[in-house]
């Protein structure tokens, strides 16, 4: 009997749970299997250690503004698996997905796969026979032995090195820029949204002959204010043609504006008709589940979900929840796994919140909070769910205040749709 959508993410699960097999010769040689020859698509892939999302996202809503058919690969999802593979914007279906994983699981034999593995073979499925203009790829976890890997990309993206799971890119900013520019292509263009990276990115670009676009240098990225508050951005620097942009009025949104820039260089770059006002309404109409997600609920208090999880996202939110303001109270309801800098992320968003309420999560890779509360955040509040830290936030609130919910895709997904935050 043909295994339904939730037999394959259950069967997906139990490949390999307790570690991540870093290499692309099994991945590549079921590729080869299941693809002959290159893929006829354009194709932008994004690592880096916060804001990949973010440029992906962008990147895909400006492409669809412009009419261009494109797929998006992203992770890890939070509703529903279906989030991971979107086609013009548009989650996959169950049939879709069940029919890749069919096509996979035939193709590989007797070949090993991860989770990450057979979902980002079954992605590229779907978008072969999509016939899409362009495949946005992003990274999920380093870059030179990610899954996503396989595939030659035309335009490469690093948006920001810093340390993050150290156990499989190693301890050291060093270590985690030689492997997350290991996604570059010789004589490919290779954008930087960071304005500060270790040096062995420029020296494998010159190796590569790869012109590097870095923010700060070959492009700019700033924010447009009025009486101190942010009102757009300007985006200017050089396209593939050599060509000088000045893209001004660009909606503002509470994201990462070194991804958004990121963005804007690397498809400025892959040699496609997109013009500014294309540029403006991706940017306006962008929306990304998690990434500082907002709205109001009773009372007038607002709720901004975000993902957040390692001391330099945390800076990035720290900037915006001073960005946004806050009339009244913010109360934060957060939980993390356990492999995280919990103390140090804590102290950075530290200064923008009045109330902790720290929860665990029925994860094994969950914190324990408790501990947490005893090491590090005396006068928090423990809750042993999440439900019970969120009712009991939303129930002490009052008009003006803010509810920051942060840390795990498991958090968001636990709580996004709970009856207190509707």
């Amino acid at each position: 009997m043909p295994r339904g959508l939730n037999q394959w993410i259950e069967h997906l699960e139990s490949l390999n749970p307790d570690h991540i097999e870093m290499g692309l010769e099994r991945v590549a040689a079921v590729w080869a299997r299941l693809h002959d020859g290159p893929i006829n698509a354009k194709v932008l892939t994004i690592t880096g250690t916060n804001g990949k999302g973010t440029c992906a996202f962008a990147a895909a809503s400006v492409l669809g503004a412009a009419g261009y058919r494109t797929g998006l690969y992203s992770s890890p999802h939070l509703m529903q698996f279906g989030e991971r593979i979107r086609i013009d914007g548009l989650i996959a279906l169950p049939d879709q997905l069940t029919g890749a994983f069919e096509a996979v699981e035939a193709a590989r034999g007797d070949i090993a796969l991860t989770y990450f593995e057979f979902t980002t073979l079954a992605a590229f499925v779907i978008f072969t026979a999509a016939e899409l203009d362009v495949w946005v790829l992003e990274v999920g976890l380093g870059g030179r032995l990610d899954a996503v890997n396989i595939i030659d990309s035309d335009v490469a993206v690093i948006t920001s090195i810093g340390l993050d799971h150290q156990d499989w890119l190693g301890d050291s900013l060093h270590a985690v820029a030689t492997e997350k520019v290991g996604i570059a292509r010789a004589a490919k263009p290779l954008v930087v949204g960071a304005t500060r990276v270790p040096p062995v990115i420029a020296k494998h670009a010159r190796q590569l002959g790869c012109r590097v676009y870095q923010n700060g240098r070959g492009y700019e990225a700033y924010t447009e204010t009025q009486r101190g508050r942010p009102t757009g951005w300007t985006w200017q620097g050089e396209g593939g043609d050599g060509r000088f942009h000045l893209i001004d009025g660009i909606a503002f949104r509470y994201l990462n504006i070194d991804s958004l820039g990121a963005a804007v260089q690397a498809l400025l770059l892959l040699d496609l008709a997109i013009d500014d006002a294309q540029i403006r309404d991706g940017m306006a109409a962008l929306s990304i589940p998690g990434r500082f997600q907002t709205h109001p609920i009773a009372n007038d208090v607002t709720v901004v979900f975000d993902v957040a999880h390692n001391p330099a996202a945390g800076a990035s939110l720290r900037d915006m929840l001073r960005q946004q303001g806050c009339d009244g109270v913010t109360r934060c309801v957060i939980a993390m796994a356990r492999d995280k800098d919990h103390a140090e992320f804590i102290a950075t968003i530290g200064s923008e919140i009045s109330e902790w309420y720290l929860c665990d999560l029925a994860s094994a890779r969950n914190w324990d909070a408790a501990k947490i509360r005893a090491e590090v955040l005396p006068n928090a509040m423990y809750f042993p769910s999440p439900s019970t830290a969120v009712s009991t936030a939303v129930n002490r609130s009052r008009p003006g205040d803010r509810l920051l919910v942060v840390g795990s895709f498991m958090l968001l997904a636990d709580v996004m749709d709970a009856e207190e935050l509707v």
